[in-house]
This record gives structure tokens, C-alpha cells and sequence, in this order.
């Protein structure tokens, strides 16, 4: 599919020469491209509350030639969908959304290609506020190529609550999310840090925990800001997803999507003891190919039980360091590296290849990985268990800033965690 998405490209770049977006539009956030399946997309878009909805253009080119009227969401009067239904599988399809009598460039996407064909797809994480890195950075998976999917691995703003923060997200993103499926991660900013409400349900309807079918893969999203220790409601929905996958003979590779690391060697936040004690088993268990995560603003790749762990979050927030010198102890670390960068992910019939990327697009750590090559039931690497106990202890002894729900949080990871320490793992 990759020679389609660069005669998509080419239609795009057509699009902004012929069709200029107009500056102080009605259209606050978007166009952007959520919740894909082999034959729907949804369109998602931000004007005004007062605002009649507008209406999406599409079809098989830049031409166009079909119409579908966009719907208000209820909760969120600013706030417009259009669903687009009856596409063809893996098609590459071109739309553009007029409201107010505002017209935005002509976008692209491609529906959920058949297993066995080839897409790709990008990772990065926390842009939060370095808008000018945020850019750089855009620009940079841009210039490498349109990816058919986008996912950011939370932190996508400084303060979930600001919705000026959330449009100036999209409005970096546009040209990338205006062709490219968005997968967003729920990260801690994204709950802000007053007594409002986050913004991430108004701009994203899909929720923060979900999944995505396209070709021979599946990308599973888990919100770890929630309790997400063995028996809570992020566990069971991983469990369930990965039941279903491990069954499916058309699903070769499981990819996973988490803000807060299991695995990482930072020195600014330390081994979520939840995605440790909880959902390691499952990675494992089920022989998932790659754990995307962010919160650490760095670069690290890690392999624990045959899992890849790759922490991403250099897409705009201030570096983080490292621990180091760092011995593993029970696992490899592959690559690591203080700055910002992306991953692009391609995923053929019988492989992928995962290649990451500074923002000058030198190479800095790649692998190829088949479908034998999953994770596997291991013991718990000590070190991070040790790592991610101290913090919970330091944590638990601190009553500033312990909001009702991490004290929900930490009261359901740390049963199975005693029961865990009492027993020791038992390979499955």
C-alpha cells in the first residue's frame, strides 16, 4: 500500500496549492480520522456550539463526488462526526470537509487493508507544550512518508482541561492527522491538573480504551491512568481483546498501546508496578509483538520474555535522562537514546519492521521481527520489580497529591503484587 499513500500524497499537496485553508476559520480543530474498519472511517471536526454542521465530500479522487452531512455530538455542541459507510477494504479514498462555508483541503485516507497486505504505521509521545520540537518532528514523519496510522502515546497536551492547548495539538497535526488514522493514548496530562473535567472525550469520541483491526495486526490502547491491576476493567478489556486476537488465524502481530511504561531505565518516572505485575503476564502470555509507551521523554527499547518494550515519548516535552551506567538483570536492552524522534512501523504478510527515526531522519535503532516471534510466559525482570516497588512505597508515604483515584489505583495493584512477591511467578 505504500505506492498508493504517495499518489494520496501527491493529491494532498494538489489540494492545499488549489484550496488555501482560510486563517481565523470556523473550523477550531480538524478535520482528523478516528475509529477506521475495513468499511467506515469517522470524521471528526471542531467548530461552534451556535454552528449548523457542515458536510463531508468524498469519494475514489480528488475529484470526489459523494456527500454525507456531518452530526452533531450531544454532550459536546461544538463538537461534529460524520461517519462514512460502504467503503471498500484497503481503497485509498479522498474527502474534504466544508463548514460555515469554510472548505479545507482536500484529506486521504486508507480503509483497513486485507491481512497479508502491506500499510505502515507511525509512533510518537508526549508533545505536551514543545510546540516547536512538536513540529519538528511532524514535519520530519511527513517528509519520511504519510503513514496509513498515527499513534501517540499519551501526553498529547500539557493540561488535558485547556481546550486552546487541544487545538493548538491539532492544529500542529493537521496535515498528518488529516491523512493518517489517528490511534490517541490517554496519558496523566491528558486529566489535567485542576477541578475541571478533561477535554479528551470531546475531541476523541472512540474513548480511551479501544482497539483497532487493520490488516494482519491489531493495535490495542489502554488507558493506565485508570486501575488497571489483575481483575480491574483495563485489565479484563486487555485480556478479552488478546483472547480474541490469539484466536483469530488472520491476526499475526498484537501491538499494545500504554502511556506508562513496565520497562524503562529513566531516571525521571519509574517501572508502572500495574503494567509490571498485570499485564506483563498478558503480553507474555499471549505473544505480543511490541508494547508502545510513553511518559518517559526519551528513547528506550528494551526486550523482556521476547516482548519489545519501546518507550516514545520524544515528540515535544522536555528530555528525560537515564540511569546510568544500567546492567539488565533477566532482560536485553537494544538501544537507547535521550532525544526526539518517531518510530514508522511496516507491516507485511509475514513480518514487520519497525525503524526509528531522529528528527534529521538518521537511523538510530531498527529490527525485523515474523510471526513466531511474540512474547513468551517469563519470570518478572527483578531489577525493574525492585524499581517499581520503590516508587509505589515512596508514593503510597506521601499524602501530597494523591488523588482518590491513584489510591483506588494503588490499592488494586498492589493485592496481586503481595500475592506475587509471596509466591514468585510461575511460568505458564
Amino acid at each position: 500500500m505504500r505506492s498508493a499513500r504517495y499518489v494520496s500524497l501527491l493529491a494532498v499537496i494538489t489540494a492545499l496549492l488549489l484550496f488555501p485553508a482560510l486563517a481565523g476559520a470556523d473550523i477550531d480543530s480538524g478535520p482528523y480520522l478516528l475509529n477506521v474498519t475495513a468499511t467506515s472511517v469517522d470524521v471528526v471536526y471542531e467548530g461552534d456550539d451556535i454552528d449548523d454542521p457542515g458536510f463531508i465530500e468524498w469519494g475514489l479522487s480528488p475529484g470526489l463526488g459523494k456527500v454525507a452531512d456531518a452530526t452533531r455530538r450531544i454532550l459536546f455542541q461544538e463538537m461534529f462526526v460524520t461517519q462514512l459507510t460502504g467503503l471498500l477494504p484497503g481503497t485509498t479514498y479522498y474527502y474534504r470537509l466544508t463548514h460555515e462555508g469554510v472548505q479545507t483541503p482536500i484529506g486521504s485516507f486508507i480503509t483497513a487493508v486485507p491481512p497479508g497486505e502491506t500499510f505502515s504505521f507511525v509512533v510518537m509521545g508526549d508533545t505536551r507544550s514543545g510546540h516547536l520540537t512538536h513540529r519538528d518532528v511532524v514535519n520530519a514523519v511527513i517528509t519520511n512518508g504519510i503513514p496509513d496510522l498515527v499513534f501517540i502515546t499519551g501526553d498529547l497536551v500539557a493540561d488535558g482541561e485547556d481546550k486552546d492547548q487541544w487545538q493548538n495539538f491539532f492544529d500542529i497535526e493537521a496535515d498528518l492527522l488529516r491523512n493518517s488514522i489517528f490511534g490517541p493514548v490517554f496519558g496523566n496530562h491528558e486529566s489535567g491538573d485542576g477541578l475541571e473535567l478533561s477535554k479528551y472525550s470531546m475531541f476523541i469520541p472512540i474513548g480511551d480504551t479501544y482497539y483497532y483491526r487493520y490488516g494482519n495486526a491489531i493495535f490495542i490502547v489502554v488507558n493506565t491512568e485508570k486501575p488497571h491491576g489483575v481483575g480491574s476493567i483495563q485489565y479484563n478489556f486487555l485480556q478479552s481483546t488478546l483472547q480474541d486476537a490469539d484466536s483469530n488465524p488472520y491476526i499475526n502481530f498484537k501491538f499494545v498501546f500504554f502511556h506508562k511504561p513496565g520497562m524503562t531505565t529513566s531516571d525521571s518516572h519509574s517501572p508502572d508496578l500495574g503494567v509490571l505485575l498485570a499485564f506483563f503476564d498478558l503480553l507474555e502470555q499471549y505473544g505480543v509483538d511490541a508494547v508502545y509507551t510513553g511518559h518517559n521523554h526519551l528513547y528506550e527499547h528494551g526486550i523482556v520474555n521476547g516482548v519489545h518494550h519501546i518507550v516514545s515519548g520524544g515528540g515535544g516535552a522536555g528530555l528525560s535522562d537515564f540511569i546510568d551506567p544500567y546492567s539488565p538483570n533477566g532482560w536485553a536492552i537494544v538501544h537507547r537514546e535521550k532525544i526526539n524522534h518517531f518510530i514508522e512501523v511496516i507491516v507485511e504478510a509475514n513480518r514487520y519492521t519497525s525503524t526509528t527515526y531522529r528528527t534529521d531522519l538518521s537511523v538510530m535503532d531498527t529490527y525485523t521481527s515474523l510471526p513466531t516471534m511474540g512474547g513468551y510466559p517469563g519470570p518478572t525482570p527483578p531489577d525493574l520489580l525492585a524499581g517499581a516497588l520503590a516508587c509505589t512505597s515512596v508514593a503510597s508515604a506521601a499524602p501530597a497529591g494523591v488523588t482518590p483515584e491513584g489510591i483506588l489505583n494503588l490499592l488494586v495493584i498492589l493485592l496481586p503484587a503481595l500475592a506475587v512477591l509471596g509466591r514468585g511467578r510461575m511460568k505458564k
